[in-house]
């Protein structure tokens, strides 16, 4: 082959792989791949969804060197958000599970680096748009299914969980795994489809048809822990809403205001927890659950500091965990809490740096929102509180897509709000608009 020749493949591989669309294409592909998690590994199993994701990470690593140019690598990579991985990545050092700990070191790491990837190659909008696309994808499909099962079929499919409950009105799980992370998905659906409709980045037939379905998942959850997110998604929503409105004389001392009342709300939800519990109707849910924490707060108290090694999603052939489910009749992949959950697996140093991430990530995202004139910026706020109120009764934070949405939004709140400055403008690191 000429030079000539190899130089024009060269370019065209290069056009290619640093086209928009291709970007576009492959934060849909992620987002779906990920959020579909639970749905697609029952049928093609974990090689065929490691496959899948190793895949995608080549195809990203290519795009974001294609387009290197035109990346902040310098913020890529939130510091606070750096540190909590690197400190996974310690814990294998004296992990009781390491061959574990090394598996889900890997999955986390390659969740990581797509979300940084879509983070990266695309702007704020263009992430809500791949996001709404990817959460119709996976509610209709759990709806769908959950049609065929209880309405056509009348037959519950036992791969995915699935009972077929939507003939008498619920609960349902879809391919989520469970109620509470379908709801949870839900919820994330309505705050997206909502600013996709606002910024008419859809049209409003698709955009009142996502919402009035987002809503009746919501509703066919049954879920207790959805009540309770759309409370504070909804005061939250309330509250970015008149931040927005007011002057910016006054809105300084209204934002510390809005810190107080969070701070007084917060306490009094924990010293009135068991009445809210009772009105939030989840006093049914509560006993095994409970059950569940003392035995994992048992191994915390064993080792504090560090944690017993990080592994994400509990392996059931394990005497550690072996020992945590034993006489609960029911085999859990997680501690159903990610804030005990990243205790136990990392210790207090661990849950230190993950509420610094946390912590950081929804102070930028929330003066983005109550400063910034577009409604973009009020969907990180937003969808990381439903992220964080979900965490109380799941290890949302742990899961892939919970871990996935977690950093994009982390991610994209550090580049559009930096706090470490360099000669250019975060407008031309900024990805570019879609043709």
């Amino acid at each position: 082959m000429t030079s000539a020749a190899q130089g024009g493949a060269a370019d065209t591989l290069y056009a290619f792989f640093s086209h928009a669309r291709l970007a576009r294409v492959m934060s849909f592909a992620v987002l779906t791949t990920v959020l579909l998690s639970e749905g697609i590994r029952p049928l093609i199993g974990w090689p065929g969804y490691i496959g899948v994701l190793s895949a995608e990470v080549i195809i990203m690593a290519l795009i974001v060197l294609t387009r290197r140019r035109t990346i902040n690598f310098a913020r890529a990579l939130p510091i606070s958000l750096a540190v909590f991985l690197v400190w996974s990545l310690v814990s294998v050092a004296w992990s009781s599970y390491a061959l574990q700990t090394l598996a889900g070191l890997a999955l986390q790491w390659v969740l990581t680096f797509l979300a940084l990837g879509v983070a990266a190659t695309r702007d704020s909008i263009q992430i809500i748009r791949a996001c709404g696309s990817a959460l119709r994808v996976t509610l209709g499909i759990s709806i769908g299914l959950e049609l065929l099962s209880g309405i056509i079929v009348r037959e519950p499919f036992s791969v995915w969980g699935i009972s077929g409950n939507i003939a008498f009105g619920g609960p349902i799980q879809g391919v989520a795994g469970s109620r509470n992370a379908l709801a949870t998905m839900a919820l994330i659906a309505l705050v997206t489809f909502a600013i996709e409709l606002r910024t008419k980045s859809v049209t409003k037939r698709v955009g009142v048809f996502s919402l009035v379905g987002a809503s009746l998942v919501v509703l066919l959850t049954q879920a207790p822990l959805a009540w309770a997110a759309c409370v504070v998604v909804a005061l939250m929503g309330l509250i970015i809403y008149l931040l927005r409105r007011v002057r910016d004389s006054v809105r300084r001392g209204a934002q510390v205001g809005v810190v107080g009342l969070v701070v007084i709300g917060a306490v009094l939800a924990w010293v009135f927890r068991a009445p809210l519990i009772v009105l939030f109707s989840a006093q049914g849910t509560m006993v095994f659950r409970v059950e569940l924490w003392q035995r994992v707060w048992q191994l915390v108290q064993a080792k504090p500091v560090a944690g017993w090694g990080f592994v994400g999603e509990w392996p059931h052939n394990n005497a550690v965990f072996g020992f945590i489910n034993s006489g609960l009749g029911h085999a859990h992949s997680s501690a159903l809490n990610s804030y005990l959950d990243v205790l136990f697996q990392l210790g207090a140093v661990g849950l230190v740096v993950l509420c610094a991430v946390l912590g950081i990530a929804l102070v930028r995202a929330w003066i983005l929102a109550t400063s910034r004139k577009s409604s973009v910026f009020v969907w990180a706020p937003l969808v990381l509180s439903t992220l964080l109120v979900a965490s109380v009764l799941e290890s949302t934070l742990l899961s892939e897509w919970g871990w996935l949405i977690l950093v994009l939004v982390v991610a994209r709140a550090s580049r559009d709000l930096p706090w470490r400055h360099d000669p250019l403008t975060a407008e031309h690191h900024d990805a570019p608009t879609d043709p």
